[in-house]
């Protein structure tokens, strides 16, 4: 009926949708690499690497097998690479019909033996030649030495040099001769540079005070002085008999001065000068003039313009002594006033002065002034004679200044 339908409308399933072709994108990926691989082969084929000759860039050194790229950005003959002249080769060598690395000769550069001329050897990363070959500079020669226009060997302990280099090892060159340092074999003392070999060996230099026969057996800054290794002036010091000059002042070595040598101060001076005016002059004794204590030889002291020794003092005389008077070779106190005939000082007071007569010897009465007797070896007086000891007399007695 129209406006109405009976029938119901019905739809098939709805069809599935085609898959994405992958095996076709690998056909075509495949396809593609040949392609590539043909073309590639077809440019190398076309553009083979750079030849003998050829430009090439020293960014990227891409050369023809057995060619390198040289300096001049060409391609050329590495060593060994076959050859008919110098220019096809990179080192500009072309040895028997094959290039050849070329070598340095004395003094070029080197890394071993093979990369110099012979005969000269690789050392120090130079080429130098052996002993025994001409030379014209002793820097050419592996020893380091020229002489006469040969290359010579480097000279034994004992030899006379100039450097170190002209030494043999161990060796060093000291005051003009090779000597060898401490802890090297030896057999003889004076090829060390100790000066000492003992048991074989070079030993170590001995230290202050100890026995030496020349410098180098002492340790710095000591020097050998009569046997003993001594310290030098300007070096410092404990006591005087450190130092060579004997003089140790204010912790220094120092030398003195002789009499009448130039000086600044006393101390400069050998004692017991003093400097006077620039010059070390003596110093003046007891009893001598002076200007001031230090022109005066201790212990005197500077009196009244004299040089004079205080009381309790060793003297000589009377005129050296601050009292005036020296009595049994010591300066005591005078007296005052001065004592009289017969009578002596004795430290401030007046003492009578006994003198004691001598005996004359004698054998006979002849050898005796009358009225003495020789009696017992000696001449004698009798009874009535002037005495002053019993021995005077025959009698043996001295009584009131009279033998009796």
């Amino acid at each position: 009926m129209p406006g109405t339908s009976d029938s119901t409308n019905t739809r098939g399933p709805a069809p599935a949708k085609p898959s994405f072709p992958w095996w076709l994108v690998g056909i075509l990926g495949g396809g593609l690499l040949i392609v590539v691989g043909v073309v590639a082969a077809f440019f190398a084929k076309g553009n083979p690497l750079p030849g003998l000759g050829a430009f090439c860039a020293q960014q990227e050194p891409r050369c023809r097998e057995g060619l390198v790229c040289s300096e001049n950005n060409l391609c050329l003959g590495a060593e060994g690479f076959e050859c008919s002249s110098g220019d096809e080769c990179a080192s500009h060598e072309c040895v028997q019909g094959a290039c050849l690395t070329p070598v340095s000769g004395p003094g070029g550069p080197c890394d071993e033996d093979v990369d110099c001329a012979r005969p000269t050897v690789c050392e120090a990363d130079r080429c130098l030649l052996p002993d025994g070959l001409a030379c014209t500079d002793a820097d050419l020669c592996r020893s380091g030495r020229c002489e006469r226009s040969r290359c010579a060997p480097r000279l034994a302990p004992g030899g006379t040099c100039q450097e170190n280099t002209d030494c043999a090892e161990p060796a060093r060159c000291l005051d003009g001769r090779c000597l060898l340092p401490d802890g090297a074999p030896c057999t003889r003392a004076e090829l060390c540079d100790s000066g000492r070999c003992e048991k074989g060996t070079c030993q170590a230099p001995v230290g202050l005070g100890e026995p030496c026969t020349t410098d180098r057996n002492c340790r710095e800054p000591t020097r050998c002085h009569q046997g003993l290794c001594l310290r030098p002036d300007g070096t410092e010091c404990k006591s005087a008999a450190q130092c060579i000059s004997g003089h140790c002042d204010n912790g220094l070595c120092r030398t003195v001065v002789p009499p009448g040598g130039q000086c600044r101060q006393d101390g400069d001076c050998q004692f017991p000068t003093r400097c006077v005016q620039g010059t070390c002059q003596s110093r003046v004794s007891a009893g001598g003039f002076c200007r001031d204590t230090g022109e005066c030889m201790p212990p005197a002291r500077c009196s009244n313009n004299l040089c004079l020794l205080a009381l309790g003092t060793k003297c000589g005389r009377d005129t050296e002594c601050e009292m005036g008077n020296c009595e049994r070779g010591v300066c005591r106190r005078g007296c005052t006033p001065p004592c009289g005939s017969g009578f002596s000082c004795d430290d401030g007071k007046c003492r009578r002065t006994i003198v004691v007569p001598v005996l004359r010897p004698c054998t006979a009465d002849t050898d005796c002034t009358a009225p003495s007797v020789c009696s017992s070896g000696r001449c004698r007086k009798p009874s009535g004679e002037a005495c002053s000891i019993n021995e005077q007399c025959l009698s043996g007695g001295c009584v009131n200044e009279r033998c009796r």
